[in-house]
């Protein structure tokens, strides 16, 4: 497992902490190097890379707000110059502040900048490091979704309609990038401990958890073993799948 994904150079949006933390960890455990992309907490960043480099890994932080064209261009230049060209991407990064609301309280905007928000910070990366990718004839870009696409739950429609959207997105670039060489995969999470703590009350979280037949949350690390998995040629004939990560609470 170690040599998993061995001479590969990734890049986690959002790996500050949660799903992209581990992913971060898993990848450099398995022989990559890592990219550790934060845009406002550098501490946790740092933390995260010092924990790879402590259990023998290479990973360095890099901040930048991935819906800025030049501020990503700018982390894809320093990554490459001192780990190499990024050949895995992992879009991870949350695309904006999130609020539970009902839909028949929002206005149109509410939607515009989510849906806005959620596809630059996952094309903007990905305009940046495809070019490399198509330079060394291959590539891995897994985009990290939600369940709530297929299930919505009241409150949750902007989320589940940008999401929906991202996914729509990852689908168009396994056609288009797959003929070379690049495999684009999305990862469905179900809700996951530690995550949007600030905005899913606890009561929520305990009716969302017996709705799961594991009859618990998921845990970051549940989606970042599942993320290792599909980054590596054991999946390299999966391209264009969305890999649920749910506990069987939503069943396809």
């Amino acid at each position: 497992m170690t040599q998993l994904l061995a001479g590969r150079v990734a890049l986690v949006t959002g790996a500050g902490r949660g799903i992209g933390a581990r992913t971060a960890q898993r990848f450099a455990g398995c022989g990559a190097k890592v990219a550790v992309n934060y845009l406002r907490d550098q501490a946790a960043a740092e933390s995260v890379v010092r924990a790879i480099s402590d259990a023998g890994g290479c990973a360095l932080a890099v901040r930048a707000d991935v819906r800025d064209a030049d501020a990503v261009a700018d982390m894809v230049a320093s990554v490459t110059d001192r780990l190499g060209p990024p050949d895995t991407l992992v879009l991870n990064a949350d695309a904006g502040g999130f609020r539970p609301t009902p839909a028949m309280r929002l206005e149109v905007a509410a939607y515009e900048t989510r849906l806005v928000d959620e596809m630059r910070a996952a094309f903007t990366p990905v305009r940046a490091v495809v070019p490399g990718m198509l330079r060394i004839g291959r590539g891995t870009i897994l985009a990290i979704s939600s369940a709530l696409c297929r299930a919505p739950v009241p409150g949750f429609s902007t989320l589940a309609v940008s999401k929906a959207a991202l996914e729509s997105f990852v689908r168009a670039l396994a056609v288009e990038l797959g003929p070379q060489g690049i495999r684009v995969n999305t990862i469905e999470a179900s809700m996951i401990e530690g995550e949007n703590s600030d905005v899913v009350p606890d009561e929520q979280r305990e009716a969302l958890r017996h709705l799961v037949p594991l009859r618990r949350l998921g845990r970051p690390d549940d989606v970042a073993g599942i993320a290792t998995l599909i980054a590596s040629d054991l999946a390299g004939f999966v391209n264009g799948a969305a890999v649920p990560v749910n506990g069987g609470q939503v069943l396809y």
